[in-house]
């Protein structure tokens, strides 16, 4: 899921409800101990907190098999937390900077998941 600024610049002061699934099949190609994953859903909101500031509220259930560290066996590992993130379009330490003027949710959950697992 992507939203450019513009997009975004729209929001009012209500929130914006999300809630999609990604597909990640080509990204774990690239990791050596994530064997599997399904289908990532995601959950949550948006809210305009100024210009090109946008808080991020969510949380994702990710399904896994990992490689035990160990056995080098399969094992489940499932991933559910929450997140509540501020992005802005300002380089700004405490936020997650808006790339090419672009929030791409996809590459966000990737990293996220990374750091999980």
């Amino acid at each position: 899921m992507k939203w450019s600024v513009q997009q975004l610049e729209k929001l009012t002061n209500t929130p914006y409800k999300f809630n999609f699934t990604l597909d990640f099949q080509e990204e774990i190609k690239k990791v050596e101990d994530i064997l599997e994953i399904k289908e990532v859903l995601v959950e949550g909101e948006i809210i305009k907190v100024n210009y090109g500031t946008y808080r991020l509220t969510y949380k994702m259930h990710v399904p896994l098999v990992l490689e035990c560290a160990l056995t080098l066996d399969p094992v489940e590992y499932l991933i559910e937390t929450k997140y509540d993130e501020v992005h802005s379009v300002e380089n700004i330490d405490e936020y997650f900077l808006i790339e090419n003027n672009t929030l791409d949710m996809k590459s966000v959950i990737w990293t996220n998941i990374l750091m999980e697992k």
